[in-house]
């Protein structure tokens, strides 16, 4: 139920206290001394965009994880495995451009984040693309300023697979590191969603007890 002005009003007025000058909207967007509301709900909008956030990350993250496993596995899953068996190339060319879109979708998520640890991954993501950009070049997916990836098409698909294999298989390093930080940076999310997440709550119960004070029903 959508709570208006005038219902406050009458909480207050049954509640025994003045009824206040500002209207609902100077509530929402004002925090003002001695008002309970402003700080609740900005409390409570805070904590649900960090859940949102954590979410959006662990996301990414969890994405990114499952296309460099098929770069990393061990056995016939490895995409590099199922071309030496006689796959398509093709389906090679499209786990990396999937691999790419998901590198640079996790930059993007942990660059909204404020947290100590995300910034480390970001740098850490960052540092490991930068480190090997010549080899990554040499296949045709080139590093800008920023740590994200892009693909040359060409310069890609006239790499022979055993050079592509060097750079983003098991051996290259590259792909064994984005693994191993995109399972980190998804543990983290998934701790702060779940930290977020009783923080949200208590904040909300909190809440409502508050407004029970004024006889406010939902």
């Amino acid at each position: 139920m959508r709570i208006t002005t005038q219902m406050l009003n009458k909480s207050f007025e049954r509640a025994g206290l003045p009824i206040p000058r500002t209207s609902l909207l100077d509530y929402i967007n004002k925090n003002t001394s001695g008002s309970i509301l402003p700080t609740t709900l900005n409390q409570k909008n805070s904590a649900l965009y960090n859940k949102k956030n954590y979410e959006k990350i662990k996301e990414a993250a969890d994405n990114l994880a499952e296309q460099t496993s098929v770069f990393t596995a061990k056995d016939r899953n490895n995409i590099f495995e199922k071309i030496k068996e006689g796959g398509e190339k093709k389906e090679l060319y499209n786990h990396i451009e999937k691999m790419v879109n998901s590198y640079n979708s996790t930059l993007d998520a942990l660059k909204g984040s404020g947290d100590t640890m995300n910034r480390y991954y970001s740098q850490m993501m960052r540092l490991s693309s930068a480190e090997n950009k010549e080899a990554l070049s040499s296949i045709g997916i080139e590093v800008s300023s920023g740590g994200k990836l892009s693909i040359d098409k060409e310069k890609l698909e006239a790499a022979d697979i055993e050079t592509v294999e060097k750079v983003l298989g098991e051996s290259g390093g590259f792909m064994t590191k984005t693994e191993f930080m995109a399972d980190k940076i998804s543990d983290n999310a998934k701790a702060n969603v779940e930290s977020v997440s009783s923080q949200y709550n208590a904040r909300g119960n909190s809440y409502t007890e508050q407004l029970s004070r004024y006889d406010v029903k939902w």
